[in-house]
């Protein structure tokens, strides 16, 4: 069921994001002369329909597990990915906070939230396997090399790259955490577990600083934002990982390629 979701969501957000685009390009055609775009009025019913079915797909996130199909699991992160570029106006999106939205700005922060419930014990190894899996399909976005990058305007861009960086600093802060809650008909106590991603981010926050020290183009504006992003990231690393990623940072400063040697330096 979970993978079906998935392919209906990825129709809609064809239609969806070529409408979108379309009016930030400020073309003036005749949309009758392409079916296919949507006018205004249907994108904001879209809009408030996409976020009400996020709504119900956040609670099936709370109680039915991915693990069981690696191909569910793809499809649910690499569609929730795609929603959070959505927002490309308000670079306003806090994760510790609650707060009224509505529009783009429900469905990007809606997706993260569906990608930080992603990150738990239910649905797989949070270490090994979801944490990794999250940042691979955010690494784009921190890089603003992700598809459809082209056709936005620098401003949202920037926005998105924001967005991103956020919530991977969110995950890196959050811990798990134990609750007690009374249970009124057996009258004793019952503790129940509440995990969060927190440390079990770490590893992949690694990688991730890896894949951005390897994957950045080799254009002055994207290396120094890149490697801004990753001195942001390592602010919140724990001692030993930050050693760590130092000490793999001065190995790449001695990389044979002199980008990935100018690069490291500069994050240096």
């Amino acid at each position: 069921m979970q993978t079906k979701c998935g392919y209906v969501v990825t129709s809609l957000l064809s239609r969806f994001l070529s409408a979108k685009n379309d009016d930030d390009s400020g073309d003036d055609s005749d949309p009758e002369l392409d079916p296919s775009l949507l006018s205004p009025a249907e994108i904001q019913r879209l809009t408030i329909s996409l976020n009400r079915v996020l709504y119900h797909f956040l609670h099936l996130l709370d109680h039915c597990p991915l693990k069981r199909s690696a191909e569910s699991l793809e499809v649910t992160v690499q569609e929730l990915v795609e929603l959070t570029r959505l927002e490309t106006d308000f670079a306003s999106l806090d994760f510790g906070r609650a707060q009224r939205r509505s529009g783009l700005s429900a469905l990007a922060f809606n997706a993260y939230t569906g990608l930080e419930k992603v990150c738990r014990p239910l649905h797989g190894d949070v270490r090994k396997k979801l944490v990794p899996l999250v940042f691979k399909h955010l690494l784009p976005a921190v890089l603003m090399t992700h598809r459809g990058a082209s056709e936005v305007a620098p401003r949202g861009l920037t926005v998105i790259r924001e967005h991103t960086l956020h919530f991977v600093k969110h995950l890196m802060t959050v811990v798990s955490r134990k609750r007690r809650r009374k249970d009124l008909t057996k009258k004793n106590y019952e503790f129940r577990f509440f995990f969060q991603v927190g440390d079990a981010s770490h590893d992949a926050t690694e990688v991730l600083i890896q894949h951005l020290s390897l994957q950045v183009p080799e254009r002055a504006e994207y290396r120094h934002k890149a490697s801004r992003a990753i001195v942001d990231i390592m602010r919140g690393l724990p001692g030993p990982v930050f050693r760590r990623v130092v000490r793999w940072l001065f190995c790449w400063a001695h990389n044979e390629k002199v980008a990935h040697r100018q690069f490291a330096v500069e994050v240096l």
